[in-house]
């Protein structure tokens, strides 16, 4: 070891080397695990220094003071038990047009569009007709060229990442560079946190704005990623949503990014007998599959022909985010330049359509409306989809059905009224 005022170094049970000063803090609460290969230590190295170690001059995560956390820093901060440490957010939340609800008109080159296509042009009177259909299509405004940062929602964003050992050498560097691109991409309205999971998950950065400062942490963040150990899906995304669910502040739009190249070795198949189906469930906290409020989606990214795409497809369909393979490593950059483009360009929120019946005889049969939540009530008189976030020029399609009877009225009989509520 060497000896020295904050440079001391140790080797570790696990041969392992660390500045002292690195893992202080962890020590000192009794985590005796190696923060590289998660093992576990009986006892501290013979001859660890014995001093107080001075604290950092900088704020984790937020406030700055003075310098930006070198790459080893992050090992050596401890997680709060609640992560209620979130910055604040920045202009105040009133002056987001989107805060008003909900649909954000400056940056938009049109108007919310919604057609409807019948099954027949037309039906006969003197004939009923049950299950009739009817397509309704809807399609959210364009975004204008040069819009103005302020005049989008600002977005809160975690992104859930596979550090395990078969992520190590070219898929990590490919890695670094998406995120960088991400991190980059961000304005200072936007927040973003950084989960690494392996065997085990660790949050890297708080909710930080990404100002001049913030995005420089998170660049230091990704730096400081390095490959091993098995892979836990399940921890990872637990604390990515926990990090949202316990924030102060939030800003309108929210949203997980998972990225992984394997199969969960902790959850799905150990709770599985051989013959059984995985339940893929048991990898979603609780609070996703069964959310008070809105839920959090989560777009999962699956990484190489050897990811769980199974497992990839449900967590999205269950959140209601997107699920992408990635088939090769040169597509990375790509796929999260999409997904972030989406998050970047949402014009419209909490966008419904109302359907109401025209005519007393007509009712509503069914509404297939995917993944997206529907009703028909006052007996089959009304009918809600709830289609929530749009983005820009995004386009979505539902199919009604509705009964039509007999008719003795002279002239066009309306059916049905369609209309949106944002």
């Amino acid at each position: 070891m060497n000896s020295g005022s904050l440079q001391a170094l140790f080797t570790a049970e696990c041969s392992h080397t660390f500045h002292f000063q690195c893992i202080t803090s962890n020590v000192a609460h009794g985590n005796l695990v190696c923060p590289l290969c998660k093992a576990q230590w009986k006892q501290l190295p013979f001859g660890a220094p014995q001093y107080p170690i001075p604290p950092q001059p900088w704020g984790f995560g937020g406030i700055f003071q003075s310098q930006i956390p070198s790459q080893a820093s992050f090992l050596s901060v401890r997680e709060p038990q609640v992560f209620n440490d979130d910055d604040q957010l920045h202009p105040p939340p009133q002056m987001y047009l989107v805060d008003m609800p909900r649909h954000i008109p400056n940056p938009a080159t049109g108007t919310m569009e919604l057609k409807t296509f019948t099954e027949y042009p037309a039906v006969a009177k003197s004939l009923s007709k049950d299950d009739f259909a009817i397509l309704i299509h809807l399609k959210a405004p364009g975004i204008a060229s040069g819009m103005p940062e302020s005049a989008r929602a600002p977005l809160d964003l975690v992104t859930v990442l596979d550090v395990s050992g078969s992520m190590s050498g070219a898929k990590m560097n490919l890695l670094k560079q998406a995120m960088s691109f991400v991190i980059q991409n961000l304005g200072p309205a936007d927040r973003l946190s950084i989960i690494s999971f392996s065997s085990a998950a660790r949050r890297l950065i708080r909710l930080t704005r990404m100002s001049n400062e913030g995005v420089q942490l998170a660049l230091n963040a990704v730096d400081s990623l390095i490959a091993g150990g098995m892979t836990n899906i399940a921890e990872g995304l637990r604390k990515g949503a926990k990090v949202l669910e316990e924030s102060q502040y939030k800003n309108p739009v929210n949203g997980i990014i998972l990225l992984s190249d394997g199969q969960d070795n902790y959850t799905v198949f150990s709770k599985s007998s051989q013959n059984s189906v995985p339940n893929y469930d048991c990898l979603l906290p609780p609070s996703i599959l069964h959310p008070a409020g809105r839920p959090i989606p989560i777009h999962t990214f699956g990484f190489g022909s050897d990811h769980d795409s199974l497992a990839m497809h449900r967590i999205a369909e269950a959140s209601g985010g997107t699920f992408s393979f990635i088939e090769d490593s040169s597509g990375i950059q790509d796929a999260f330049a999409q997904c972030i483009g989406g998050l970047l360009s949402v014009v419209a929120q909490e966008t419904h359509i109302t359907l109401e019946s025209a005519n007393c005889g007509v009712k509503i049969s069914g509404i297939k409306s995917g993944s997206y939540e529907s009703l028909v009530e006052n007996g089959g008189l009304n009918g809600l989809i709830n289609v929530d976030d749009l983005y820009a020029d995004e386009e979505r399609s539902f199919l009604l059905f509705v009964n039509v009877p007999r008719s003795g009225i002279e002239g066009t009989t309306k059916l049905i009224k369609v209309n949106t509520v944002i």
